[in-house]
């Protein structure tokens, strides 16, 4: 399958926009989820009362730290370990996030540049789903509020997304796109 050349697509309310360069990045790309824009650290107990199913993958341990952001969305911190490459310099072995399947799809977008990163079509877990490759692309988050709101924007490496049960499901990792969807493919129910 090739890469998709031109305009935008999307999984869900997660939009992906195709453009000649990247906007610059807002936050840092360095350790764990808390400069990350992942939003404010949680319990993984309090991430199932989120409102989007949190899964996880069986093959590893319970996640090291979660995130809710102020949009839902919730995201699970793996530290890099020798089995999980680090994504970049973050210290991050895998991210899985699991983005509410009713937000308004203006929230939240990655972006990548046309030439340099490719968005291949995949099947996850029997769903259509994008390996998104190559090229560091970004991803983006608008808070609403005032005005635009608060844009806040960072870094991403390869990922994998697809909606299932409500949510989109967005995996960001350094292990390849075979390996991720053998990852995702994994997922079950947060223990």
């Amino acid at each position: 399958a090739g890469a998709v050349a031109a305009g935008a697509l999307g999984v869900g309310p997660l939009r992906i926009l195709f453009g000649q360069g990247l906007p610059a990045v807002t936050v840092p790309d360095s350790p764990l989820g808390a400069r990350l824009a992942l939003g404010r650290r949680i319990d993984a107990t309090d991430a199932q009362a989120a409102g989007v199913p949190i899964l996880v993958p069986q093959a590893l341990a319970q996640p090291d730290e979660v995130y809710l952001s102020e949009l839902g969305i919730v995201s699970l911190v793996y530290e890099a370990d020798g089995h999980l490459r680090p994504l970049g310099q973050s210290g991050i072995g895998l991210l899985v996030m699991a983005i509410p399947g009713d937000l308004d799809p203006e929230l939240v977008s990655k972006i990548v540049v046309e030439s340099r990163a490719a968005v291949e079509p995949v099947t996850v877990r029997g769903r259509a789903g994008y390996w998104v490759s190559g090229a560091p692309h970004v991803l983006r988050y608008v808070i609403p509020g005032e005005g635009q709101g608060m844009v806040t924007s960072r870094l991403v490496g390869d990922a994998l997304v697809w909606q299932e049960a409500g949510a989109v499901f967005r995996i960001e990792s350094a292990l390849g796109r075979d390996a991720t969807i053998r990852l995702a493919d994994s997922l079950a129910p947060l223990r």
